[in-house]
């Protein structure tokens, strides 16, 4: 016998975002280390955008990729659905905070401690624009999904 929590809004939101917020950070991870790989293998002329935005897209796909499974594991409504519309939120929220980010790296890089510092600003932008995305993809999942049912 299995026993269901009974799901509330603020418990999807909150859960998305906690798993939205770890999947940022393995996101984050994971494409930087593809980077550092790609870095070291190659020797790149001046500035790589090709790669830069390879890492962005990667970040997009891989978030709701990563956390759709614990979404569904952790009993949220509409996982799927969630993950799907906190992908999109993330895509917008990276867009959007992408120049800030430039902006502290490149006020960073007149520091000497400007790697670890860089990482840390890097890594909790990642875990707060990924939970954020996530659980307002969960809140309007739940929603739309709650619509649906209501018509029916």
């Amino acid at each position: 016998m299995t026993t269901q929590t009974k799901s509330t809004a603020a418990r999807d939101f909150l859960v998305a975002a906690g798993t939205g917020a770890v999947a940022g950070i393995l996101s984050y991870g994971l494409t930087h280390g593809i980077a550092a790989v790609v870095l070291a293998v190659t020797d790149p002329p001046d500035a790589n955008i090709g790669l830069g935005i390879l890492m962005m897209a990667l970040n997009v796909l891989l978030v709701p990729l990563l956390s759709w499974p614990a979404l569904r594991g952790l009993g949220v409504s509409s996982p799927g659905l969630s993950a799907l519309f906190g992908g999109i939120i993330h895509l917008a929220l990276l867009i959007v905070l992408v120049p800030v980010g430039n902006t502290v790296d490149g006020a960073l890089v007149q520091s000497s401690a400007a790697a670890p510092v860089s990482i840390a600003v890097g890594l909790i932008a990642a875990a707060v624009q990924a939970g954020l995305g996530l659980g307002v993809g969960a809140l309007a999942a739940r929603r739309i999904a709650r619509g649906r049912t209501a018509r029916a």
